[in-house]
């Protein structure tokens, strides 16, 4: 990630303004203004035909004077966003601020509006302290930063805190509450080894008891790994179970009083994620912790997912965490367009509103500062630390939801109004929008009532018999001061507040895993040969340093497969391990489905968390026991489905199958999933999957092959990645292996139905220009059990 430093002079697009205009810094951090504060501005120097006007979010100038070197002190504004411009006529430039509410509402102790930092990553040392100052003068209790383990402790022996030191100091500093992770591991940790999992987890240990030690009572909490369900962590759930383990311990070792979340799941639930629970962290974690970039359409789905998981495994009543939330724009090299600022300004209340109504105890925005993946911008702030119009709405929500207690949800069907209420800790407060314009009608305690934009732009708007009747867009809107007789008429919240637990978990951990055993990762599995023999290594850990233990671990390897070792007497001094190889092997036949090696323990009388590892046959050689050919090896078979940017040509090949010529001319998300023409709805109820042939002309690392199943209903059911290969491939996907793709029409049931199959896509998603992408032999296969 790219680090960037503080302009002194205001800069647009990373070119200085010309020497024709004005130039002009404030003081004020990040040029957010509190309520009735001066607006400062130096004007550094001016040429004689430069002129400033401010203008309101709406283009509207509300103040103009000519440029003159100095002191440039503008008239009290109301609350809002605001754009500053210089120029001659012939070029204008300009800078932004903001206006702050009044507030923020009821205690910081209870504010679950926040902001995704890095700062420390994102931002040069020039800015650390006026980014801190300036997220506590929003009113905001929580950030969350990175920090790199390897860059800290870059030998065993040495910790170099550094640059995470003083951002730690200045948050604290401004009141502001530091929450922190990491997911990597230094190279000493696995020397030679071309992995992020260590090879000895009390280095995990010591490193968090020393983390959590050095910063205690600046950083308020930990989470050992950021999204490790995909590429930030190479390795499947149960290596990465025993470093959440390792790591809970260790930072409670130091810090009891400190909450410790799960680690940052991003992909949707999946088998990593229902890995890493069957492996037992629920014991290991305060918080429950997930990202989604989904549409704000797809929130409810997507968090119901979630709250199904953690009550699956008893982590229910526990607090849940957004701790990634945001939009993708593309970024031009002169910035955000302004529709596309609005866009991200509109997305804030709506994620932070729909995430708090679904469930969600503690929300964090992506990203504050200016950060950039590819064409895709993130950042609620310009390179020079100038806000956009997303930080206004930040701070909005976060001053006039303040506690943010959701209350309650209109009953509201497709295409009608959203009306979500909150209790801001001093009164109700209603959010409202709506995909077309229409008028919604808000009971309210005194008139005239409050109304505030996206921006915090204020009005009055009067009340008639004890309501207020707005006209509301996609815009969202808040009105401050509901009755709350307006309470009855609402659906309730779906779970309470979470709450956290006292933990006691045992100090002893196993983490059991296949070794040399290729990775399949989407799927969450170890890939074996129908009857090959599997050596699985079992590593137990003592993580007391104080106490020596004894007990036994023993392996439960899945029905009809054998092991020569069945269970395993082990005493562990204290930090003591014990590492120990057993052989499996499969005795039946080939199925579809995964299997599961479990291994259990008892130490001291007392049941230890397992450790749960997930096994499937290569089916790429195997032989059905049913198959029947779908017919799509000519051209007449398929249509063309690509991204806007690009055009398809389909070819037949000699001797059967079909060729897919694909030419992207623009930038932007480009894909190719050619549609096959299926008769009607069709019904694969009776197969397990779809087993075909493909290849492109490029091994291109970054072009990934997927294949989608569409359902009746519209939802889009998606597989996994399959690698580029310029040599036929054979392939198998299985169904149970699809998940929901967050891009199609949400799923009621959360569940693809066979029965009722509409379409089928097979292609590619890529960053290059041109490719050739060909099928053959595509069939519905059936496997034994």
């Amino acid at each position: 990630m790219a680090v960037l430093t503080l302009a002194l002079v205001v800069t647009v697009g990373g070119a200085t303004a010309p020497p024709n205009s004005a130039m002009l810094r404030s003081p004020t951090p990040c040029q957010v203004f509190l309520p009735g504060e001066t607006i400062r501005f130096r004007v550094v120097s001016a040429g004689p035909e430069a002129r400033l006007r401010a203008l309101d979010y709406d283009g509207r100038e509300v103040w103009a004077a000519p440029a003159a070197p100095g002191d440039l002190v503008l008239p009290p504004l109301p609350s809002g966003y605001y754009r500053l411009e210089w120029g001659t006529g012939h070029e204008t430039r300009g800078t932004s601020f903001v206006v702050l509410t009044d507030g923020p509402a009821g205690s910081p102790e209870r504010r679950p509006l926040a902001v995704d930092g890095a700062t420390s990553w994102l931002c040069g040392p020039r800015q650390w302290k006026p980014v801190a100052e300036m997220v506590g003068r929003i009113g905001m209790t929580w950030i969350r930063e990175r920090l790199s383990w390897g860059e800290v402790q870059p030998d065993k022996e040495t910790f170099s805190w550094g640059k995470y030191d003083t951002v730690a100091r200045e948050l604290a500093g401004a009141g502001v509450r530091t929450y922190q992770i990491y997911h990597d591991s230094p190279a000493w940790t696995r020397p030679g080894k071309d992995t992020r999992y260590p090879d000895d987890l009390r280095d995990v240990y010591r490193f968090s008891k020393a983390a959590a030690k050095h910063w205690a009572g600046r950083v308020w909490a930990w989470e050992p790994w950021n999204e490790p369900d995909i590429g930030f962590f190479d390795q499947l759930s149960d290596k990465y179970a025993g470093i959440q383990k390792a790591a809970y311990l260790g930072f409670k070792a130091a810090r009891g009083d400190v909450p410790v979340l799960t680690c940052s799941l991003c992909r949707g639930r999946s088998g990593f994620s229902d890995g890493i629970f069957a492996s037992g962290i629920a014991d290991y974690a305060d918080a429950f912790n997930f990202h989604t970039y989904d549409p704000i359409g797809h929130y409810d789905q997507t968090i119901r997912s979630w709250v199904e998981l953690v009550e699956a495994y008893g982590m229910a009543s526990r607090p849940i965490w957004l701790t990634e939330a945001g939009v993708r724009l593309e970024h031009s090299g002169r910035g955000l367009s302004a529709e596309d600022e609005r866009v991200q300004a509109d997305f804030v209340p709506r994620s932070f509103g729909i995430s708090l109504a679904n469930g969600v105890d503690q929300h964090f925005f992506f990203v504050l500062p200016h950060y950039k993946e590819g064409a895709i911008q993130f950042g609620a702030l310009n390179r020079d630390l100038s806000p956009r119009p997303a930080l206004a709405a930040i701070a909005t929500a976060v001053r006039l939801l303040g506690e943010g207690r959701f209350a309650g949800r209109v009953r509201a069907g497709e295409g009608q109004p959203e009306v979500l209420v909150f209790d801001n800790g001093d009164e109700l407060v209603a959010l409202a929008w709506s995909e077309s314009a229409t008028r919604v009608v808000l009971p309210v305690k005194t008139s005239p009532a409050r109304v505030f934009d996206v921006v915090g732009r204020e009005r009055q708007v009067v009340a008639h018999e004890g309501s207020v009747e707005l006209e509301v867009t996609a815009s969202a809107q808040y009105v401050v001061g509901i009755d709350p007789s307006f309470l009855q008429r609402l659906l309730p919240p779906p779970r309470l507040p979470g709450k956290r637990q006292r933990l006691d978990p045992s100090k002893t951990i196993v983490v059991a895993y296949a070794e040399n055993a290729p990775i399949d990762k989407d799927r969450n599995a170890y890939t074996v040969q129908p009857s090959e023999p599997l050596t699985f290594v079992i590593d137990t850990y003592n993580m007391d340093e104080r106490r020596s233990v004894t007990g036994r671990v023993r392996l439960e390897p899945p029905n009809v497969w054998t092991t020569d070792v069945g269970r395993l007497d082990i005493s562990l001094g204290p930090m003591g391990r014990h590492v120990e190889r057993i052989t499996i092997r499969p005795t039946a036949g080939v199925g579809p489905a995964p299997v599961q090696v479990t291994v259990r323990g008892e130490f001291g009388g007392e049941p230890i968390a397992p450790s749960v590892s997930y096994l499937r046959m290569d089916l790429t050689h195997a032989e059905p026991v049913a198959r029947e050919s779908l017919g799509l090896d000519a051209k007449d078979g398929w249509s063309s489905n690509i991204s806007s940017n690009g055009t398809m040509s389909v070819a037949d090949l000699p001797g059967g199958g079909v060729s897919f010529s694909i030419r992207f001319d623009e930038p932007g998300d480009r894909w190719a999933y050619p549609a096959a023409k299926l008769a009607g709805i069709v019904d694969w109820s009776r197969w397990h999957g779809i087993a075909f042939e493909y290849r492109l002309d490029t091994d291109d690392p970054g072009t990934t092959g997927r294949v989608q199943v569409i359902e009746d209903s519209g939802a889009s059911y998606i597989s996994g990645g399959l690698s580029a290969t310029r040599d036929w491939r054979r392939a198998v996907v299985l169904f149970a292996d699809l998940g929901w793709g967050s891009f199609s029409t949400p799923d009621p049931n959360g569940r693809l139905d066979l029965t009722a199959v509409k379409g089928l896509l097979v292609g590619c998603n890529t960053a290059i220009d041109e490719l050739t992408l060909q099928v053959r032999n595509l069939e519905l296969v059936a496997y034994g059990k």
